[in-house]
């Protein structure tokens, strides 16, 4: 029989899986010049571009558990993002935790990233 702490384990772990926002609220930190690592606080743009991914990931994951599946047409229209990205507005730091996200808590979402260049795939 689990214990408490295990089913409060688990039952935290099935919430972050299906809710990007709150994992990335709870469990995903930001490291601030000179104050240290805090929380992430999204913002409302960053919050509904969490909520159209994780969308997206529910879409691939039934996608890829079943081949025939296929989605309504405005299904599919909502699921498509463009975005013209400016510096400083969190875009890297929600695009890194909603992939992390998404290759822990599903089997068969793998991630390729890439850099314009050495120097940014450094950083």
């Amino acid at each position: 029989m689990a214990t408490q702490t295990e089913i409060r384990r688990a039952l935290e772990y099935k919430r972050c899986q299906n809710d990007l926002v709150y994992f990335l609220e709870t469990y995903w930190k930001i490291k601030t010049v000179g104050v240290g690592y805090g929380k992430f606080n999204l913002y409302d743009y960053q919050r509904e571009d969490a909520k159209k991914f994780q969308a997206l990931c529910e879409y691939a994951d039934k996608r890829l558990k079943n081949p025939e599946w296929k989605p309504l047409p405005e299904e599919r229209m909502r699921l498509r993002q463009i975005r013209l990205k400016a510096r400083q507005l969190g875009w890297t730091t929600l695009g890194a935790g909603s992939v992390f996200w998404s290759a822990f808590f599903f089997d068969a979402h793998p991630w390729l990233l890439l850099a314009q260049g050495q120097d940014d795939a450094n950083k």
